[in-house]
């Protein structure tokens, strides 16, 4: 059940890394002018590079959008399992943790629960995942 529910955070730091690769590569193209010769010609090599340049941002790019549309799909069918966890507190625990990447010592803050309450309220909705999603196929 956690490795399921950590299919969210998984796939948001992947698109996170293909927008940091496209932001690198983007503010290198700055510094790479495009340098031309006396007969205002682009220079061959330097004109190439900033061509592939760009295209590997866009492909960065697009990679990122395909992730952000799996996620979006992931993240509704793991909000969809967790609401169907009957239990408040253990809902909310699941929430914070796999919806929106909190760690246990912000949890524990906003809930009020000491950590120990909070893992075992994890646990318990853990389990509950897991019976649900085993009933769901059958």
């Amino acid at each position: 059940a956690r490795e399921y529910l950590e299919q969210v955070q998984v796939i948001d730091k992947q698109i996170n890394q293909k927008l940091k690769k496209a932001q690198m590569l983007r503010q290198s193209l700055y510094g790479q002018g495009i340098s031309y010769e006396s007969t205002g010609k682009k220079t061959g090599y330097c004109a190439n590079a900033f061509e592939k340049t760009v295209a590997k941002v866009v492909d960065y790019e697009q990679e990122a959008n395909v992730l952000i549309d799996c996620l979006i799909e992931k993240r509704l069918e793991i909000e969809k399992a967790i609401a169907a966890i009957p239990d408040d507190k253990q809902r909310e625990v699941l929430e914070h943790k796999y919806l929106y990447f909190q760690d246990w010592d912000q949890i524990s803050a906003e809930m009020g629960y000491s950590k120990s309450h909070l893992y075992e309220l994890h646990r318990m909705g853990l389990e509950k995942i897991t019976f649900l999603k085993e009933h769901s196929k059958s």
